[in-house]
């Protein structure tokens, strides 16, 4: 208590939000200041920032992502190509919601179709894309709730020894259409084309009852990621009563995933002799507005 109170009364004595926001990073009392920038984020920004541009170059995101409508074919999903032109798309979700205070508000629905930056890997190891993520909303109704749901699907760093490609976004689709249940099928076809990978998908447990009542309907429980807990001895120790999804329930829990999420972006991969941060490997023009746009301060004053 009195190391608190001693480096609350420094940091009260600098002058400037510069000065306020070096004393932070260099004297860190929550983990969010070890992650502050001159913009005073949690998230990399500035290079969200560099990466826009180089994407937004020569249109140089649009060769790099591909359009696809997906549909079952014997327990198979098939995949059809979309025209670039003719795709429903979302490249700016602020633009699209609106402000944090009226976002999606007023809009009957707002869909977008499957976007894919890696298609999947013939004969690839059953791991290779057991990491999806997938951020629900709670509302059906379009005045119940201002969210757009996410899922990403992530390729396993596992096998880049092997010549693969790992640690980036080979999927995404980001979209809010009329139903909940219409969303979760549509997420039920992307783990489709990418083989149902057991136990791969993680969601937002506080929002995601519908999403685990819709995959235990359809008879793919297996595919739901089983809730972890924390960090113990550096490793993920599951409950002892197993759920589905991830809590966050607070704005605790809210700030110790987006520090995970800003060290992974922060982690260099190297594959093909070529090093990068995981960030500067990002396709999704989309999910790079978000992280310059993020602002965890006015999320958590809602």
């Amino acid at each position: 208590d009195k190391a608190k109170t001693f480096y609350l009364k420094e940091l009260d004595s600098q002058r400037t939000s510069e000065a306020r926001n070096a004393y932070k990073m260099n004297h860190p009392i929550y983990p969010s200041d070890m992650w502050i920038t001159k913009e005073d984020s949690i998230l990399p920004k500035k290079y969200a920032e560099d990466r826009l541009k180089e994407l937004y170059t020569n249109d140089a995101y649009k060769s790099l992502r591909t359009f696809v409508d997906l549909k079952w074919n014997n327990n198979k999903v098939e995949y059809s190509i979309i025209d670039e032109k003719k795709a429903t798309k979302i490249d700016t979700f602020r633009d699209s919601q609106g402000s944090n205070d009226s976002k999606n508000k007023g809009l009957k629905s707002t869909k977008c179709d499957f976007i894919i930056y890696e298609f999947p890997q013939a004969n690839a190891h059953p791991d290779t894309y057991k990491f999806i993520g997938l951020d629900p909303y709670v509302s059906d109704e379009t005045a119940g709730g201002e969210s757009l749901g996410a899922t990403y699907i992530l390729k396993n760093p596992k096998y880049i020894h092997e010549g693969h490609t790992g640690d980036i976004i080979v999927a995404e689709y980001v979209a809010k259409p009329g139903t909940r249940d219409e969303y979760s099928r549509n997420v039920e076809l992307l783990l489709g084309l990418y083989n149902n990978p057991r136990r791969s998908l993680m969601f937002e447990r506080n929002r995601g009852e519908k999403v685990e009542e819709y995959f235990k309907k359809v008879g793919k429980e297996h595919l739901l990621a089983f809730q972890p807990s924390k960090y113990v001895d550096g490793k993920v120790k599951l409950t002892q009563v197993l759920k589905y999804g991830h809590d966050v329930g607070n704005q605790h829990d809210k700030l110790e995933l987006l520090n995970q999420f800003a060290e992974w972006l922060l982690e260099k991969t190297t594959f093909n002799g070529e090093t990068k941060y995981n960030i500067q490997r990002i396709c999704s023009v989309g999910l790079l507005d978000e992280i310059l746009n993020y602002d965890f301060q006015a999320d958590k004053d809602k």
